[in-house]
């Protein structure tokens, strides 16, 4: 868990870090360049997937009934309650939830009526909470499980 913790603590801040860079840019020299910064960002990945060499390519004598592999796939879900608690909150956040990184930039312009600069801040104190939150599961020595089943509201 506390694996976990931490690479959510380094996944959160690029998110603390990385709006607050984009508003900036934004602000300063148009969206245009956020957008090209970001293209040029998946340069390396795509450098990185197109230096892969494939070798074990599985033959037709190793390939599976795919139908029964997620029959089976399902059945071990349900007897496994960690897995199925988190399938059901994986099933129910994104169904009845609003994608608020959707409002943010409306809220920003149409509601707070400020700048880019300030949806930066925005995004960045996003980034910032979830950054928090991942540092206190990570050191607390509290039921982890049942603090983000709780934080689901589950």
């Amino acid at each position: 868990m506390n694996a976990i913790a931490l690479n959510s603590a380094a996944f959160n801040s690029a998110r603390l870090i990385g709006p607050a860079i984009a508003g900036k840019i934004m602000a300063d020299l148009g969206a245009k360049w956020c957008f090209l910064l970001n293209a040029m960002s998946f340069l390396a990945v795509l450098l990185g997937l197109l230096s892969m060499r494939m070798k074990d390519i599985p033959s037709k004598g190793e390939l599976k009934d795919p139908k029964k592999e997620i029959i089976d796939g399902l059945k071990y879900i349900r007897v496994n309650p960690k897995l199925f608690y988190t399938i059901i909150a994986l099933v129910i956040i994104p169904t009845f939830c609003m994608n608020f990184n959707v409002l943010i930039p409306i809220y920003t312009k149409d509601y707070l009526m400020l700048n880019e600069k300030a949806y930066g801040i925005l995004l960045s104190s996003i980034g910032f909470g979830a950054l928090i939150g991942a540092v206190i599961v990570a050191v607390k020595g509290v039921n982890k499980e049942r603090f983000i089943y709780s934080c689901l509201g589950l």
